[in-house]
């Protein structure tokens, strides 16, 4: 049983209390000086067939016993150690979190892990690794931080829907994430009843969702359940623990829904085209009630860019020429493909992330790696008829859009 001692109780203090014991030091061969004078960083003390080992971490005085210690020696309680890892003094703090991690007090994991999200990054990476002696992190929680920030949100989201056990870690480092990954993060701590994590919460958020996901994830951990009437918040507040209906559900998919994996390009004739795949993708207005709907299309493959810009009536003769050319069989999008290719699952417009975006000469990419300019239009086929999207904002249906004016054609490549 490993025995945390006090950190000012200091090794000939120890070495006197276990002579009077009738243990006797063994001296333990050192490669280097102890770094400070008179506090090696190994020993061992044997008495009959009996041993202790003795380590010392002199960046933060943490000092461990391993074996029979006598009952008399001082050490630091259970009690103490939740004061020492909340302490301002990042050495206390690890003081504290060593000395849990090597006595084994697990209930003190996620307060290490709390505790480690307001150090610098090599003190805070100490403080998850005596964490992670109490219980392993797994690799996506260790390599959490970090991670790029579309990274991280793929991460909680993935967890998030497949209720990974893991999710309680990616969640606690999620919420001093930027504001869309802790809101999701707020969204898993709420839902699996995460109540540890409620210390945790940022303390203040922005925008009208993210304020009303703080506040009412923070209620559902203090045991608070939204009422039967069919008020607005209510209706937020079921759709946030995942008991919503279609319109709120949308309003949180990009929070919540993983986004796709973009497929690696596929060239075809010299031309470059994506697949998006055969998933169920988010459609609809956010703002508009009743807009939203779930669509899941068939598998197809879509140019990455538009190939020309031309009028409505030029579309069709375009295809055929594009068509002899390349000698592929191409056809408009339907209005469907066109959105969920523009969308993504989770029926995001922009990429989330403005870091990774291309600047606007090159295009913008959706979430299924489209290269498209969020000022144009494209076209795209309704039954028997040809309108234009505009791809800044993709309206709920394409069949509300009748304007005749010039557009970006984006074939299917049929490969039937």
């Amino acid at each position: 049983m490993a025995v945390a001692l006090p950190p000012g109780f200091g090794f000939a203090a120890l070495r006197d209390h276990l002579a009077r014991a009738g243990w006797t030091e063994t001296r333990i061969p050192a490669l280097l000086p102890p770094l400070i004078a008179g506090e090696p960083e190994a020993a061992a003390f044997a008495r009959d067939d009996q041993r202790l080992d003795y380590r010392f971490n002199p960046a933060i005085r943490l000092r461990i016993l391993d074996g029979p210690a006598p009952q008399d020696l001082p050490r630091l309680s259970a009690m103490d150690l939740p004061a020492l890892i909340r302490s301002p003094d990042p050495a206390t703090a690890l003081l504290g979190a060593g000395a849990a991690a090597a006595t084994g007090q697990g209930t003190l994991r996620s307060l290490i892990l709390m505790r480690s999200l307001r150090m610098e990054r090599p003190l805070a990476r100490q403080a998850r690794a005596f964490a992670h002696q109490l219980a392993p992190l797994c690799a996506e929680a260790a390599a959490f931080p970090d991670l790029a920030s579309d990274r991280q949100r793929q991460c909680l989201r993935l967890a998030l829907q497949h209720g990974s056990p893991d999710t309680a870690d990616l969640a606690l480092f999620g919420l001093i994430a930027d504001p869309d990954i802790a809101a999701t993060a707020m969204i898993a701590a709420a839902r699996l009843g995460l109540t540890d994590l409620l210390a945790a919460f940022p303390r203040h958020a922005d925008g009208e969702v993210r304020v009303a996901i703080r506040k009412l994830a923070a209620a559902t951990l203090r045991g608070e359940r939204p009422g039967a009437d069919r008020s607005a918040r209510n209706r937020f507040w079921h759709a946030l623990l995942g008991q919503g209906e279609a319109d709120m559900d949308l309003r949180l998919a990009p929070l919540v829904e993983p986004a796709p994996e973009p497929a690696p390009v596929e060239g075809h004739a010299g031309l470059a085209f994506r697949r998006v795949g055969m998933v169920p993708h988010w459609l609809g207005d956010p703002d508009s009630a009743g807009s939203a709907r779930r669509v899941t299309p068939m598998s197809f493959l879509i140019a990455e860019r538009p190939m020309l810009t031309c009028a409505a009536y030029e579309v069709l003769p375009a295809l055929t020429d594009l068509s002899k050319t390349t000698g592929l069989h191409l056809r408009l999008p339907t209005g469907d493909e066109l959105l969920c290719a523009l969308r993504g699952t989770d029926g995001r417009v922009l990429s989330e992330d403005p870091n990774t975006l291309q600047d606007k000469a090159n295009g913008w990419r959706s979430p299924w790696g489209l290269i498209f300019t969020p000022d144009s239009r494209e076209f795209c086929a309704v039954g028997h008829l040809i309108h234009s999207v505009a791809t800044s904002h993709p309206v709920t249906s394409v069949e509300a859009r009748l304007e005749d004016e010039p557009a970006g054609l984006r074939p299917v490549l049929h490969m039937g």
